[in-house]
């Protein structure tokens, strides 16, 4: 680690998130006294906020090592996070919703593990994610279908603290809602793909991890709260019409094609599932326009998408 100068990176993508921040940024604080200080560092990527979110931040963190990034556009998560590991001066970087809150032991978990961990190819640290009032799991990892499908596991189960096992445990991959990537494999790989703009990046990412030999633990004694979608809530269909697009791409960058081929009834089925959550979240009578809008856009990005196939496959 000598080559770096902090251990890990908190990068937190942002966009009018005060009140989110709000919460956040305290926790992480408390979270982080267990450890030396200048072992962190904070940075936030805003894609063009309206709101005292900068202000909040430089405010909240004027006594640590932290940086802002200050965009003209709204850039997008997959971006934003790339452009603040690109920053980032530590060995592991943390990608941190804005809606998220830490437990007090967050950190320390986590980093007992980190040095304790004698597996070279572990790339990637997860906690359990549990929902804003922590009575019910969002998420124990990713768990993936060829059918172009990944689930939360044991999402929406009722969460226990005085039965759930404590071991540790290898997991296909994990959600970005608050996670910890090796920089330097995170970037080898290529990072997020900005084409996705936002939603199932985490997916594609843990897709290329896994095929390259890449693994990811799960730490469920390290966990967080997550209040979920706060951003998204404020866009309409955007959601449904991204993930639409995103599953396309991601298979088509990703797969081989025997599992393209041997696969492609179940895909259909998922994308028909896909295309349907959109057209429910969309009044009737634009149901043509978006259609068109969400296929337009996925065609328009998937040249880029190829061209990464061929280099990171």
């Amino acid at each position: 680690m000598s080559s770096f100068k902090h251990r890990y990176a908190i990068i937190i993508p942002n966009l009018n998130g005060e009140k989110q921040l709000s919460v956040l940024i305290p926790s992480l604080k408390n979270a982080i006294k267990t450890l030396p200080s200048e072992l962190f560092e904070f940075i936030l990527i805003d894609n063009n906020s309206h709101d005292h979110s900068k202000i909040l931040f430089k405010h909240q963190l004027q006594k640590y090592n932290h940086r802002l990034i200050v965009n003209r556009q709204n850039n997008g998560f997959a971006k934003a996070v790339n452009q603040g590991v690109e920053l980032a001066m530590s060995k592991y970087v943390v990608i941190c919703n804005n809606d998220i809150v830490v437990s007090k032991n967050w950190f320390q978990i986590i980093d007992n593990v980190i040095s304790k961990n004698k597996l070279p190819k572990i790339a990637t640290y997860f906690g359990l994610v549990l929902n804003k009032d922590g009575t019910k799991i969002e998420s124990s990892g990713l768990d993936y279908y060829l059918s172009g499908k990944a689930i939360n596991r044991q999402n929406k189960q009722v969460y226990n603290s005085s039965n759930y096992p404590q071991n540790l445990s290898l997991i296909w991959g994990a959600s970005a809602s608050i996670v910890i990537y090796d920089k330097s494999i995170f970037q080898k790989l290529g990072g997020f793909d900005e084409n996705f703009f936002a939603y199932i990046e985490d997916v594609d990412l843990s897709f290329r991890l896994q095929k390259h030999h890449y693994q990811s633990l799960f730490i469920p004694q390290a966990i967080a709260l997550h209040d979920g979608q706060t951003t998204s809530n404020h866009f309409g269909n955007l959601r449904q019409q991204l993930v639409v697009q995103n599953w396309i791409l991601l298979i088509l960058k990703n797969y081989t094609f025997k599992q393209l081929t041997f696969n492609f009834p179940a895909i259909c089925i998922e994308r028909l599932r896909n295309y349907a959550a959109l057209l429910k979240n969309t009044p009737f009578y634009l149901w043509p326009y978006y259609l068109f809008i969400t296929n337009f856009n996925t065609l328009l990005r998937l040249p880029k998408v190829l061209k990464k196939r061929k280099v990171l496959n």
